[in-house]
């Protein structure tokens, strides 16, 4: 998800600290589906957005772990 390009086998590899800024685009046109999911991440040193297509979303979250 982080590289724009979907991984060749689908397998949990990497954790990332969710900051905040969650967005679900439901837009959709006559071509088909076109929503989208976006919220920011800190991974790697520094902070990143992610925007994919949500059924890459889907395919690709594995789990979120919460806590107060």
């Amino acid at each position: 998800m982080l590289q724009n390009k979907p991984p060749l086998i689908p397998y949990p590899s990497h954790w990332v600290a969710l900051l905040g800024n969650v967005a679900i685009d439901e837009g959709s046109d006559r071509k088909g589906d076109r929503s989208r999911v976006s919220f920011d991440v800190y991974t790697w040193g520094r902070k990143m957005r992610v925007d994919i297509p949500k059924n890459s979303f889907e395919n690709y979250f594995w789990v979120a772990i919460t806590g107060r």
